[in-house]
């Protein structure tokens, strides 16, 4: 599968990347450095991480996540090899009043801590992993932009912020001069989303009006979640599914595509997961696909995303079955 290249930046990546949520706790760091080997050997060049990926239990380390891909990177040389996306800006894993971060010194702070743990000099693409309201949005911008200045990350991007507060700091970049966000990571997937059953209220998903946004300013997207936490190959398998897995998912709309996806399944023999991936293939907008494994199986199944020539036409069948969003 080809590479893309992402809105208002140099960077040519490839349309899946390799999520690390759980490195260094539950993924170890042998299963994670062999899961980033499997990933590089297919093709794959964008690997997403975050300041607090990893920092809950079996582990116990802060920053285990960045730390580990850090090591990787180091160990296999393969700094020049890969596109690096990570997130600052969340409340600190030890924080229960779940205070975002977003002033000067505390951004700043986490980029540092970010460029240390990844062992890089620059960071390609830096996330905010929150928004915090009661900050006026050029505040925000104005710190972003000086640290991409002073050549420590290279691109920025927003996560889980609302879209009134995006267009509102596009906006404000366009009038001071600013670069502005390049890339927008999301809750997004072939699934159809109950947002009202969204537990934590501060994640923000993929709807209609951010879709057209999206498609009609041409800004990079990155979904994450992008197999619905594994929602159709778990159905179809017959896999008990719990908790936010059904009240999340659970929609007429999801009925209807798991049925389309069977079909497609019987035709092509492709997996569910895969099917699922494909449906961020050439999408109107530049779109990635953030996916994250358990088992080899899992891997296996997502990385042939980057290997397998498929049929426009499948493709084309794949993207209708979120008319909803369009």
């Amino acid at each position: 599968m080809k590479n893309i290249l992402l809105t208002g930046t140099d960077l040519m990546v490839s349309p899946l990347s390799l999520g690390t949520v759980n490195y260094g706790s539950k993924t170890s760091e042998k299963e994670s450095f062999c899961q980033m080997d499997a990933y590089l050997d297919a093709g794959g060049n964008f690997i997403d991480t975050a300041s607090v990926y990893g920092c809950f239990p079996p582990s116990t380390e802060q920053h285990a996540s960045e730390k580990v891909v850090g090591r990787w990177m180091k160990e296999r040389n393969a700094r020049g090899k890969v596109v690096i996306s990570t997130k600052g800006g969340h409340p600190l894993a030890s924080d229960p009043s779940f205070t975002i971060r977003l002033h000067r010194n505390e951004l700043f702070s986490d980029v540092e801590k970010s460029l240390e743990n990844l062992k890089t000099d620059v960071i390609d693409m830096y996330f905010l992993h929150r928004d915090d309201l009661s900050m006026p949005v050029g505040e925000v911008m104005e710190t972003l932009e000086e640290i991409k200045k002073q050549g420590k990350i290279k691109n920025y991007g927003f996560s889980n912020w609302t879209l009134k507060r995006a267009m509102e700091a596009q906006a404000y970049c366009k009038k001071h001069g600013l670069s502005g966000f390049t890339m927008n990571q999301l809750m997004w997937s072939l699934a159809h989303i109950n947002h009202n059953e969204i537990s934590d209220k501060t994640l923000v998903a993929m709807d209609k009006d951010t879709y057209t946004w999206h498609s009609g300013t041409n800004l990079s997207a990155m979904a994450y979640r992008a197999v619905a936490k594994g929602y159709f190959e778990k159905r179809k398998s017959g896999a008990p599914m719990r908790g936010d897995l059904v009240t999340t998912y659970k929609t007429d709309i999801n009925d209807k595509i798991y049925e389309a996806l069977l079909d497609l399944h019987k035709e092509t023999n492709l997996s569910m997961t895969t099917l699922s991936l494909l449906y961020f293939i050439d999408q109107p907008f530049p779109s990635v696909a953030i996916a994250s494994f358990t088992n080899d199986t899992q891997l296996k199944e997502g990385l042939s995303v980057l290997t397998e020539n498929i049929d426009s036409e499948i493709l084309s069948r794949i993207h209708a079955l979120r008319g909803d969003l369009k």
